[in-house]
């Protein structure tokens, strides 16, 4: 508790900082961490890419399949959703795509509106 009559507490580092800017927008000063984020979605794409190599081959692999189900897998989601134990690995390279997917489109597309912003500063 405060003594009466003494003088508000000293802040300092980054409680200080913080306070000065959210009162005055102009003083908001924030890092981009341009080269991270673009060295960041290039891991994401080649990321993608090797998924999308692993998955272009498992879907061949089921396209010469003797099993039936498997050859249903190419236009049949409701088969491919629904595959049973040892037949779900199209699956789940698909699910841990759309995953990473989700991912990268946030990134991407935060950068492109980042890098619009610049471009309009810039004028």
């Amino acid at each position: 508790m405060a003594t009466p009559g003494a003088p508000p507490p000293k802040i300092g580092g980054y409680a200080k900082l913080s306070s000065v800017m959210s009162t005055d927008p102009e003083f908001a000063i924030y890092r981009k961490f341009g080269a991270l984020n673009a060295q960041n979605i290039l891991y994401y794409q080649a990321e993608l890419m090797g998924f999308e190599d692993d998955l272009q081959d498992i879907a061949a692999r089921d396209r010469t399949s003797q099993d039936s189900e498997k050859l249903d897998f190419e236009g049949n989601w409701y088969e491919l959703s629904h595959a049973g134990p040892g037949k779900d690995l199209r699956l789940r390279k698909f699910m841990n795509i759309r995953r990473l997917l989700k991912e990268y489109s946030t990134y991407s597309s935060r950068a492109v509106m980042i890098a619009a912003v610049d471009a309009i500063e810039d004028r």
